[in-house]
């Protein structure tokens, strides 16, 4: 009597990401790899060892499985569980419309982290925090506010206002 061996059964890649992001897995080599997916989209590589995954939901549940196969016809089977978090909202809020030579304050959604630049204007104060004072100088040109924010779990998105 012949006993094979099974192949090995594991997923290497992220299990933790952002909304909206693809990640790579690969698993364990055999001769033949079938994925299945839970709230996500495999964009690449089906039927292979290695593929690409689009995770568009936040806050659900996620899991990659995969049924490996060797060629002895012994399978082994595996599963990880992925966590996807959601990017921080990425509003500003504060006035549109200003008077040349004037300041204003913007407020941007909470985060760990905020990155905030200016276009024809100056931040006075707040640089690096969820809220800013800006002066703007002039009327002439194009005038813009954006904001970086990252969030605990490293997931940023940015916003913009003109």
């Amino acid at each position: 009597m012949v006993i094979n061996s099974r192949p090995d059964s594991v997923i290497t890649g992220p299990d933790t990401l952002c909304e909206l992001s693809s990640a790579n897995y690969s698993a364990s080599a055999g001769t033949s790899h079938s994925w299945s997916i839970t709230n996500g989209t495999i964009t690449s590589g089906t039927g292979t060892d290695s593929i690409t995954v689009d995770w568009p939901q936040k806050n659900t549940s996620h899991t990659l499985d995969i049924t490996i196969t060797n060629q002895f016809g012994c399978t082994s089977n595996v599963t990880k569980l992925i966590n996807i978090h959601e990017k921080p909202d990425s509003f500003i809020t504060g006035p549109d419309t200003v008077c040349e030579l004037s300041t204003a304050s913007y407020k941007s959604a909470p985060g760990i982290s905020h990155t905030w630049s200016v276009i024809n204007g100056n931040i006075l104060l707040g640089s690096g925090t969820d809220s800013v004072q800006v002066s703007w100088p002039t009327k002439a040109g194009t005038h813009r506010l954006s904001v970086a924010i990252t969030n605990a779990y490293g997931c940023s998105s940015t916003g913009s206002k003109n």
